[in-house]
């Protein structure tokens, strides 16, 4: 039985998944590997059965039909024998001592197996993956009980309480950078949801897997390297309106958990703006319109009357007193200016190349 079982869901990755298998090999750790492939129409399917061939601890999965990578990654679940459950992106790859590292904090010497443990995250620089002399291992450790957990980290899944906007995360939302317990999953049933449902699937298992989790250990040292892909799922537009409705559902009746709910869901549709400046699939006013429909949910109206706004910073303050006001149009100027300015594009530029359509009045 390995120490940890690795699932990879992988679509359409032929470009990255061979650096990605490839240092999840390097690793000293006792671990198998599981690629769940999604119906990949290019190349991906054959190159991870390669992988199999000459490589004894790699599975490979077929997917019957696209289920997107949620429900993928349940897949790996049902079949992985490992102690320990991990999750990688078929875009990402792992520092080659990773899961040693980790697995030392899950069984420390002399005392009981930690149910979750976790490391950081970093978009690496292109000389990054010859760098990991760099890394100082187990830099320190911060390790929780189960009443530390639901006091000190559960919380910070929901969001920030507004002293600390904007949010300096504790703990990174995404999956991959834990070590889960498979008894602790398969036996409280913790699952991943469709990201075709409910965007930040993996932030919604981690909150699963801790709130019944007994002991937690963290090192705040990156040994997750993830890969800010054009074209990737994170810069197309997902929904929020699910998210929001859970974050609140999961805050309940506790003021200040609903605070921090609060600026998590504000946070959400001004993310939605920038996917939305992002995404090619929109014109200019179904971008516009479908923003109007994001912000006239109750869920966020209700937070936009209830959190102190004077603690967001200026342009979200401006973002969302014109979304607020059916000018979803000029609101989604700041992201769109934002994100030209982030590609080198100077100033000038960007205003001279504005649509049209933001030249008007701001309706959709």
């Amino acid at each position: 039985m390995p120490d940890v079982s690795v699932i990879v869901p992988a679509f359409n990755a032929e470009k990255t998944i061979e650096r990605c298998l490839d240092s999840l090999l390097a690793q000293a750790a006792d671990i198998e590997v599981i690629v769940i492939d999604d119906c990949s129409t290019d190349a991906t399917l054959a190159m991870c059965e390669r992988y199999a061939r000459t490589a004894p601890n790699v599975r490979v999965i077929h997917n019957e039909k696209n289920v997107g990578q949620g429900l993928s990654r349940n897949v790996g679940i049902e079949v992985a024998t490992g102690d320990y459950l991990a999750f990688v992106d078929a875009d990402d790859y792992v520092a080659p001592f990773m899961y040693e590292d980790l697995l030392a904090l899950a069984r420390p010497a002399g005392e009981a197996q930690v149910d979750v443990v976790g490391c950081s995250i970093c978009t690496p620089a292109p000389s990054v993956p010859g760098g990991f002399g760099r890394i100082r291992r187990l830099a320190s450790v911060q390790s929780y009980d189960e009443e530390a957990i639901r006091r000190e980290v559960l919380p910070e899944f929901l969001g920030a309480p507004p002293d600390r906007a904007p949010w300096p995360r504790a703990f990174p939302g995404s999956s991959c950078t834990y070590l889960f317990s498979a008894r602790l999953i398969r036996e409280r049933g913790v699952r991943f949801l469709s990201e075709r449902q409910v965007y930040s699937e993996d932030l919604f298992f981690d909150y699963a897997a801790l709130s019944r989790a007994r002991s937690f250990a963290f090192t705040p040292t990156a040994y997750y390297f993830y890969s800010n892909r054009p074209g990737s799922t994170v810069h197309r537009y997902h929904d929020p309106r699910s998210k929001c409705e859970l974050l609140a559902e999961l805050a309940g009746n506790d003021p200040e958990l609903m605070l921090r709910a609060r600026h998590s869901i504000i946070y959400c549709a001004r993310a939605a703006g920038t996917q939305l400046c992002e995404d090619p699939s929109f014109s200019w006013p179904e971008k516009a319109r479908t923003l109007a429909a994001v912000c006239a949910q109750p869920v966020l109206t209700e937070s936009l009357a209830d959190y102190p706004m004077r603690t967001l910073n200026l342009p979200t303050r401006v973002y969302l007193a014109l979304a607020r006001r059916g000018l979803t149009s000029l609101a989604l100027v700041l992201p769109w200016v934002k994100l030209r300015l982030s590609s080198g594009k100077r100033a000038l530029l960007t205003v001279a190349r504005l649509p049209r359509a933001l030249l008007d009045r701001g309706k959709p």
